[in-house]
């Protein structure tokens, strides 16, 4: 293959710029020859011809793998096949991809190759015959086909550097902080620029410069860049005339970045060594534009992390704030509960002693009635205090989710007609009228939670009372289906209707209810009970009308029989012949002379010990002992301590343990019955507790004998009460009564009585007051008293 330059000398192409590239592939020497002789000195936009010569097909496809940047082909068809022209117009647009170079086909046979099928099937320019081209057309040939090629150049150019700037953007759009985005900015333009780099592959100098208000200074983000000082003092000439704008002076390029948080605006500063084309402006305005929002992309993301890094600061702040405030909840809510049962034992220690050895004196056979009605009295206060113990414990019974049923068979309707005689003197002295409205039958018996029924109607009916100034407060019971259903009807304020939805919630309370006074608390705690039995409470309410509340209740029936066979335990005898031997563990020496007396009354044989130390030192003396009862909270070792030994020694495996302890909270028993013990008995406890725990484990050993029911005489309340008193005593009793001296009222009233016996039965009737803490009740009754006297 010979190459022939046919253009000016040598020293002239350096000062020229560089020729364009054409091949003649032909098989005819002369054709070259004339071909290179007519184009001779030819120039096109001021570039020379260089000319390449194949003289076959082969020999073309070589050039034009190695010279991708041929302008032009004049190729014959015919040559060592008579397409091999042809094949070589399919291996330039297919096999290698060169789709800008102008294919001229010239062919001395045009029969071999017709003008309108090559035309139509191969990507070819023009079709020429060799005997009609001349000189001029040679020429005029020439020019059209450069000018097509120079187009399609410039096009694939630009379309090449768009495709590179898109690349190049989508790099730095991924980039998320400033020192790497304007690192990878100044290294990768350096193989970016010209971006026109097609048709100008000179070097393009890169940096980076911030404007003052009189200068330009280097902006150093990458510590080994080299700065050409002198270059950047040279562009404090352009100083007055870039302002967030682009500058293009003939070689020098200046392209808006960022402006900093000082004011100072950071400029991308180009160094061309030719001047720059329109076309490279134009794609320069694109870099820009896209460089722009890539670093906007760069600072906004730099600005979240910090703002994620400051929020996840604040959150592990706040967190370890919570985690404190938790802490010291948590501590609070321990030291509450401990509260609890350190009052709970401290209460029930010496209320087990008093209502101890009120049982034991009961029981004797001499004991005069008034001291038998004192004894009763005293046991009832006894078990009121009791009853308010219990009301403070079930918060924490509610708090551990233990709130838990205590079926027992009841008489239904005995127990609303209980209710209504207690809510009855409340609502006479407001005026209201009370109606239990039965429409069951006169007795209804049940198996349910009888405490917390009782709890639910008198917390409602107590509502109705409360809210309630005129008018009539009903208890309604009727059937409907297999379920009772209970209302509670009255002609109250009323509930407005944004206030019902959250009527049942913890410490929930509509404007009345801030207006009365309380916690919140009543009906939530109602509405849970209500559940807890299968209901559901629900309500209805208008103002200036009244209120109804109702639920509906399934209960398991129970018959007469049943209910009759509910006897208590009076007392129980160790049959003759039997021996048993009880250890009474407790270091308060009230509590143990309590329950040896209570023993000793049924011929059980018993033996103390003040702590768990000594009850283990006593079990190991070889005396049998069929059953213990063990205090928990005791010095040297603790009930709890103790059952651990029992339970993990041979020798006592068939001893009963009872615990018996004044720490009660329903949620905590179950755990000591998992340590071993075999039965709770909470303090202070009824003896028919302690008989029934006997009896159950040993039932052939004794013998047992059941309360009679006590059957009160009922005070006829249609007859005038009678009850004398002087001023003075009068004074006494409203003063006492108003500073909430139960005991002293109390006092003045029982000596009243035994001073004018004519006054008992009006005293029992003042006395029922302050059984129920019922100051103002007390002080209409004694109004009421001095009317009809």
């Amino acid at each position: 293959m010979d190459e022939l330059l046919f253009a000016a000398n040598s020293d002239e192409i350096e000062e020229e710029r560089l020729p364009w590239k054409v091949l003649i592939v032909d098989d005819e020497k002369d054709i070259h020859s004339i071909t290179t002789l007519a184009l001779g000195g030819f120039k096109f936009d001021g570039r020379p011809l260089s000319f390449l010569h194949a003289y076959s097909g082969k020999q073309a496809q070589e050039i034009l793998t190695k010279h991708p940047d041929i302008a032009m082909m004049f190729l014959d068809v015919v040559m060592e096949t008579e397409d091999a022209g042809l094949n070589v117009v399919l291996f330039c647009r297919e096999s290698i991809k060169n789709n800008l170079v102008r294919i001229i086909l010239r062919t001395g046979e045009p029969g071999s190759a017709p003008q309108m099928t090559v035309m139509q099937q191969y990507d070819i320019n023009d079709y020429k015959n060799k005997t009609e081209i001349t000189s001029d057309k040679l020429r005029s040939v020439i020019v059209s086909s450069l000018r097509s090629y120079q187009e399609l150049l410039k096009l694939s150019s630009i379309h090449h550097s768009l495709s590179n700037i898109l690349q190049f953007n989508q790099v730095l759009l991924q980039l998320t902080n400033r020192r790497d985005f304007l690192s990878h900015l100044l290294s990768e333009l350096n193989h970016l620029l010209p971006l026109s780099n097609m048709l100008d592959n000179s070097e393009v100098k890169v940096t980076l410069v911030k404007r003052t208000l009189k200068y330009f200074e280097p902006l150093n983000v990458v510590p080994k860049l080299s700065i050409d000082e002198q270059w950047i003092n040279s562009l404090n000439s352009y100083i007055d005339q870039v302002h967030f704008n682009n500058l293009y002076n003939n070689t020098d390029v200046l392209l808006y970045l960022y402006c900093c948080q000082t004011g100072e605006e950071v400029y991308l500063v180009l160094k061309y060594q030719n001047p720059i084309s329109g076309d490279e402006q134009l794609l320069l305005e694109s870099l820009a534009y896209n460089m722009v929002i890539a670093c906007n992309n760069v600072w906004l993301n730099e600005s979240l992390s910090e703002m994620n890094d400051e929020l996840e600061s604040k959150v592990i702040d706040r967190t370890k704030e919570l985690s404190i405030a938790n802490q010291k909840a948590e501590q609070a809510n321990v030291a509450k509960s401990q509260f609890l049962a350190n009052m709970s034992h401290e209460i029930r220690t010496p209320m087990n002693a008093i209502l101890g050895f009120t049982q034991i004196i009961s029981h004797s056979d001499n004991l005069s009635a008034e001291h038998r009605v004192n004894l009763d009295k005293i046991k009832k206060a006894g078990e009121h205090l009791l009853d308010i113990i219990n009301d403070v414990l079930e918060i924490s019974k509610i708090e551990a989710g233990a709130m838990l049923l205590k079926p027992s068979i009841f008489d239904l309707i005995a127990l609303c007609e209980e209710i209504t005689q207690m809510l009855q003197l409340k609502c006479e002295q407001k005026g209201l009228l009370f109606q239990f409205d039965n429409q069951l039958s006169s007795r209804y018996i049940v198996n349910s939670d009888q405490g917390k029924l009782k709890q639910i109607l008198i917390n409602l009916i107590g509502n109705s009372v409360k809210f309630t100034e005129r008018g009539r407060i009903v208890l309604r019971l009727s059937r409907v289906d297999n379920a009772i259903l209970f209302e509670i009807e009255d002609s109250g304020l009323g509930i407005a209707e944004e206030e019902l939805t959250s009527l049942f919630s913890n410490f929930s309370q509509g404007k009345a209810g801030h207006e009365k006074g309380g916690t919140g608390l009543g009906l939530a705690i109602s509405a849970k009970q209500v559940e807890l039995l299968g209901g559901k409470l629900e309500v209805w309410s208008k103002l200036s009308v009244g209120s109804k509340f109702y639920f509906q209740l399934q209960f398991e029936r129970a018959n007469d029989v049943e209910f009759a066979s509910k006897k208590e335990l009076r007392k129980i005898s160790l049959r003759p012949q039997c021996n048993f031997m009880a250890l009474i563990v407790d270091d308060n020496k009230d509590n143990r002379d309590v329950l040896a007396g209570l023993l000793q009354s049924c011929n059980i044989e018993y033996q103390f010990a003040c702590n768990g130390q000594e009850a283990l030192q006593a079990l190991q003396s070889g005396c049998h002992f069929d059953i213990a009862f063990i205090d928990l909270l005791m010095p040297v070792m603790r009930g709890d301590e103790l059952i651990i030994h029992i339970r993990n020694s041979q020798d006592f495996s068939q001893l009963k343990c009872i615990a018996i302890s004044a720490f009660s909270l329903s949620h905590e028993i179950q755990s000591f019955l998992d340590l071993g013990f075999d039965q709770f008995i909470a303090k202070p406890y009824l003896f028919s507790d302690i008989f029934q725990s006997i009896v159950t484990m040993f039932p052939d050993l004794f013998d047992v004998e059941y309360q009679s029911p006590v059957i009160e005489e009922e005070i006829n309340e249609s007859a005038p009460v009678i009850f004398t008193l002087s001023t003075d005593l009068e004074h006494q009793i409203i003063q006492a009564a108003d500073m909430n001296r139960l005991s002293f009222v109390r006092t003045l009233i029982n000596d009243n009585a035994l001073n004018h016996p004519a006054n008992a039965a009006g005293a029992d009737y003042l006395l029922k007051f302050i059984d129920n803490y019922d100051m103002e009740g007390l002080l209409a009754a004694l109004e009421e008293i001095k009317d009809v006297n």
